[in-house]
């Protein structure tokens, strides 16, 4: 029987869902997931300098016809509270895993 945890059980609800971008400030608690992240072929890990940037990115990817998603700590919401303004004006999409 194999066991798998929750960075191997959301990776594989990403692929479902076609999301092939993750945005993300590195995170140890992160660093399984990002880690399946960065070996699938089939997607692309970006890392920020700050959470807000991630907000223009994956809005420009939706944008564009693709998906993504933000992985970030949970004091990294609270940066990114002014920047949440984008996607709700453009009524996109924003998936956040915190």
């Amino acid at each position: 029987m194999t066991t798998t945890g929750w960075p191997e059980a959301v990776h594989a609800a990403m692929a479902e869902r076609k999301i092939n971008t993750v945005c993300t400030i590195p995170d140890g608690g992160l660093t399984r997931l990002l880690n399946l992240v960065k070996a699938d072929k089939a997607m692309r890990l970006v890392t920020l300098s700050t959470e807000p940037e991630g907000m223009g990115v994956v809005t420009g990817l939706w944008l564009g016809g693709q998906r993504a998603m933000i992985a970030m700590q949970s004091s990294g919401v609270g940066n990114c509270i002014n920047a949440l303004g984008l996607p709700s004006v453009m009524r996109a999409p924003c998936l956040m895993l915190v």
